[in-house]
C-alpha cells in the first residue's frame, strides 16, 4: 500500500486481537506494528460490575449481604455493598469474613481496608467497625463490628472497601 495515506484508509468500528496498529517508535525513528491484543500489555486493566459478597466464619452473629458494585483499575479494587448484621443474644461484638469480587491472597491485614456506615433498627448507640484483610483466611476480607448494646439488629448498613490484587 505504498503511497496511501493513513487518513485515506477505511475506518473500522471493531478490531480482532490479531489486527495490527501502525506505530512510529520515536526512540529509534522507525516504523513498527503492534497487535491489538498486545496493546494493553503494561497498561492498567479496567473492569467493573456487580457482585454479592458471601459471608463465612460468622462469630456471634448472622450476616446477610445485599448486592454490591466493584471497579478495578490496574491492581486496585474498590467495592461497595449493603449488609445486615444480627448479633447473637447477649453479644455486643462479632467478626465475619466475606468474599471478594476479584480474587487475591492477602499477606498482611493492611492490604485491604474499608469503612462502613452501621445502622440499627431504631436505637441510638455507638458502633465501631473494622474492615481488613484476613491473613488466616487470606482470600477473604474480615469485618469486626462492636456495639454498645448487646443483641442489636444492624440493618441497612453500607461498606466501602479497597484492596490490592497481589
Amino acid at each position: 500500500m505504498a503511497g496511501v495515506k493513513v487518513t485515506d484508509l477505511t475506518p473500522t468500528s471493531t478490531a480482532a486481537a490479531n489486527d495490527v496498529f501502525y506505530i512510529v517508535d520515536t526512540s529509534s525513528n522507525t516504523s513498527k506494528q503492534i497487535e491489538v491484543g498486545d496493546i494493553y500489555t503494561g497498561m492498567p486493566q479496567f473492569e467493573s460490575g456487580t457482585f454479592t459478597p458471601v459471608p463465612s466464619n460468622e462469630n456471634n452473629c448472622t450476616v446477610t449481604f445485599d448486592g454490591g458494585l466493584y471497579s478495578r483499575v490496574g491492581d486496585i479494587v474498590t467495592m461497595s455493598f449493603a449488609f445486615d448484621v444480627a448479633l447473637d443474644v447477649g453479644e455486643n461484638a462479632c467478626t465475619f469474613n466475606f468474599s471478594l469480587p476479584i480474587a487475591t491472597t492477602f499477606t498482611s491485614r493492611f492490604e485491604c481496608c474499608g469503612s462502613a456506615n452501621i445502622n440499627s433498627a431504631g436505637s441510638d448507640f455507638v458502633t465501631t467497625c473494622t474492615i481488613e484483610g484476613d491473613i488466616v483466611n487470606p482470600t477473604l476480607a474480615e469485618m469486626l463490628v462492636e456495639c454498645e448494646n448487646a443483641g442489636e439488629n444492624l440493618q441497612f448498613c453500607r461498606a466501602v472497601v479497597q484492596y490490592q490484587i497481589l
